[in-house]
């Protein structure tokens, strides 16, 4: 009897490395399990097994190579003294968007500070220029400035991000 019958990890973060078991125990519990076990996967390490009355088997599934938006099926083969099962690994790899969306924000507000303070020194520096340039700005409404390119940088980066998540569901649809 192997427990569980299916390995269902759900969603992974991608960089993380999931670890998970698998138990096999013999019917009549009296009889020793001999084990050996593998997938035929490059990212899924299986740990050494420890046999006995059950045989402990960790499984590792590190995401760092793996493509994040993917879903992933494999069989984890177990031979036994007792027989052969095959158990169905299932995961899905997802981006760490907090990390991007934290990375975005971050450069689109130093983008707009390093504008505005530039277009406020080059108003300063060319006085004749100062209409142009200042156009009679106060500082509330440089900052203001900023805030809103900001606020268009980032909705640049969503909209960006979301065809890029709807161009990865329609390709994963087609395989």
């Amino acid at each position: 009897v192997v427990e569980p019958s299916q390995l269902d990890l759900g969603s992974l973060l991608y960089g993380a490395v999931a670890r998970t078991s698998l138990v096999v125990r013999a019917d009549p519990p009296s009889v020793a399990v001999e084990c050996h076990v593998w997938v035929n996967a490059r990212n899924v390490r299986v740990g050494k097994v420890q046999s006995g009355t059950t045989c402990n088997v960790p499984i590792q599934v590190p995401t760092r190579r793996l493509e994040a938006g993917h879903a992933y099926r494999h069989t984890v083969h177990v031979e036994t003294n007792l027989g052969t099962m095959e158990v169905p690994l299932r995961y899905e790899v997802v981006e760490r968007h907090l990390l991007f969306w934290l990375w975005t924000f971050g450069t689109a507000l130093s983008c707009a500070m390093g504008f505005g303070v530039a277009r406020a020194t080059m108003a300063r520096r060319f006085e004749r220029m100062t209409g142009w340039l200042n156009g009679g700005m106060h500082r509330v409404d440089l900052l203001g400035g900023m805030f809103w390119f900001a606020m268009l940088a980032l909705g640049v980066a969503f909209a960006g991000a979301w065809l890029l998540d709807a161009h990865r569901k329609g390709r994963d649809e087609h395989r």
